[in-house]
């Protein structure tokens, strides 16, 4: 495949005093990571175009080396933006995961760095980069359950769309786990010259405990602003909030909680309209959302409300309830699980 690609010249290296080798190097800004050329004698990165002084050290131990140049392979494929890979990959991710769960940009940097280090060591035989599990065991927030994929590819996309398609039928058709509800998303992607991507891909179950200074009723009021902002972003009016509501709302959040379970029929049956006739509340409909979270510590109660609005609003069932002129009211409840999970409840009338 790579010796029917065009060649540049690049730097090269060989270090007497542990042998390792160098036919390839990327500029060392985060923000490029172009692969630097030689270009009439002098280096260059082939996609800033910046000067490029070339190292008289190992890249392994520090020894003197000797520089000189090599040709290398690379692809004259049309770029396709990593951060727009990641995010239609982490999207059609999403979709496989059975509870909802949000992208992480600490996980996804966490990804990211392993795929880029998986890179360089293409340009350095002999180079072990630290594994994406390790990686992922060293996180300092405690985590549950947790899988992770990592592998490259030569795909023939021309669009993110399509390398995303491309991966998850390729690499991650089997990308699930019934058993767990994984509450948190990393993507990480990196390009080699030759035109093959290495990605990184981890799914977690986060315990982490909701910070001491957001409580439940802070968070019942964010999420109560938040669906009135939407509602008048759409032409709506706003919802009252009802307090009669708000009760019903959250004794099912906290049974949820107590019962380990996450959805509107409780496990004995009982369903939206049932509750409502339980705690005495006359409607002739019952309309309902549910939301879990795990928020990260240190997200204020608007940060996390924001969130399980937007999870609503991108579910066609709770977005109609969000987004229905007749309903002129709506309670909210929050309670919090012994894993650190935010059970929230959104009834209306």
């Amino acid at each position: 495949m790579y010796d029917q690609l065009p060649t540049v010249r690049t730097p090269a290296t060989r270090c007497d005093a542990c042998d390792a080798r160098l036919s390839a190097s990327t500029h060392d800004d985060p923000s490029c990571g172009g692969l630097v050329i030689d270009v009439d004698g002098s280096l260059q990165c082939a996609a800033c175009g910046v000067g490029i002084a070339g190292s008289a050290r190992c890249p392994e131990c520090g020894a003197s080396v000797g520089t000189g140049t090599t040709r290398h392979a690379v692809s004259l494929r049309p770029a396709i933006a990593e951060p727009e890979l990641e995010t239609a990959l982490a999207r059609r991710l999403q979709g496989r995961v059975p509870a909802p769960c949000s992208v992480d940009r600490s996980l996804s940097a966490t990804a990211a760095a392993h795929a880029r280090d998986r890179v360089e060591a293409t340009h350095h035989p002999g180079r072990q980069p630290e594994s994406l599990r390790d990686r992922i065991a060293a996180q300092p927030s405690p985590v549950g359950s947790y899988q992770t994929y990592s592998f490259e590819a030569h795909p023939s996309g021309q669009t993110a769309e399509a390398v995303a398609t491309e991966l998850l039928q390729a690499y991650l058709a089997e990308f699930t786990d019934p058993e767990t509800e994984f509450t948190h998303l990393g993507v990480g992607a990196r390009w080699d010259p030759r035109g093959t991507v290495v990605v990184g891909v981890v799914a977690l179950k986060r315990l982490v405990d909701v910070p001491d200074d957001v409580d439940p009723a802070s968070i019942e009021s964010a999420i109560h602003e938040a669906t009135n902002r939407r509602r008048r972003d759409h032409g709506y009016d706003e919802l009252g909030s009802d307090p009669h509501l708000a009760a019903i709302a959250r004794s099912h959040s906290r049974a949820m909680a107590a019962g380990d379970y996450f959805q509107h029929r409780a496990p004995d049956g009982t369903t939206t309209m049932d509750r409502y006739q339980e705690h005495g509340y006359e409607s002739r409909r019952a309309a309902e959302n549910i939301s879990k979270r795990h928020p990260a510590r240190g997200t204020d109660a608007a940060d996390i409300a924001g969130d399980v609005v937007t999870g609503w609003m991108n579910s066609k069932g709770h977005r109609e309830n969000i987004l229905t002129g007749s309903l002129t009211a709506e309670g909210i409840g929050v309670y919090q699980a012994s894993d650190g999970a935010l059970l929230a409840t959104q009834n209306f009338s």
